[in-house]
């Protein structure tokens, strides 16, 4: 009977080494497809590709001086309306014609995905310019650059106003390090394609009562390459 009972731990032992051993394995393969995925660098046919994307519901870009000049179509004259920012800002909002929105991604640990400031929205791992589980992740580098005022109500907007006072951001200190997001807090991200964008976090929760949690942000995107913020 003791032998029995010996024989039983051992056997239970050995399983449960294998399932540890199993676990690892996992988590190590999901590990290396994450990496792998995320450092394959942007192909020119993806850069094209999404730059004829359409910016999401979630954010509007101003209308350009070209745009002012010609009359707009009969059949919506309001048009060009709709896109003017709230008159609590609209001095500042009249000056940039920089992209510019609200979005939300998942954590990572849920979707394979991040954001990327071409696509203007939640986009493929291998042709995003960060993403987030606990801490960002970004391909060139994050700075942050402090917390700043943030309006909750500005959403509607899809436009943070402490963003737009931002007219350029610095040109070195973009760190490889990964930043716990902190609400409120402006920061400066170094995209995959060498050019920038900035975001505020505004709340991270689930997008319904139950579910994974979403990083819920603003951001402007600078597409010339510059770090002007105009």
């Amino acid at each position: 009977k003791k032998k029995a009972e010996e024989k039983a731990a051992k056997q239970e032992l050995a399983r449960l080494e294998a399932e540890k051993q199993a676990s690892i394995k996992k988590t190590k393969a999901r590990e290396e497809q994450r990496t792998k995925a995320f450092n394959t660098p942007l192909k020119k046919s993806q850069k094209s590709s999404n730059k004829n994307k359409v910016a999401p519901t979630t954010g509007t870009t101003k209308t350009s001086k070209t745009q002012t000049k010609s009359s707009p179509p009969s059949a919506q004259p309001s048009a060009p309306k709709k896109t003017t920012a709230p008159s609590a800002q609209p001095s500042a909002q009249k000056k940039s014609t920089l992209p510019f929105g609200f979005s939300g991604i998942p954590s990572e640990t849920e979707e394979m995905a991040g954001f990327s400031f071409i696509a203007r929205g939640k986009a493929d791992m291998m042709v995003s310019d960060f993403f987030w589980n606990d801490v960002i992740y970004t391909v060139n580098g994050i700075l942050d650059l402090g917390p700043k005022p943030l309006d909750p109500k500005s959403i509607d907007s899809g436009s943070s106003k402490s963003l737009v006072d931002i007219t350029s951001v610095p040109t070195s200190g973009y760190m490889e390090s990964r930043p716990q997001p902190q609400v409120g807090h402006v920061y400066a991200i170094k995209t995959r394609d060498g050019k920038y964008g900035i975001i505020q976090i505004a709340f991270i929760r689930p997008a319904y009562k139950s579910g994974p949690l979403y990083l819920y942000f603003f951001w402007r995107y600078q597409p010339n390459g510059s770090t002007s913020f105009p």
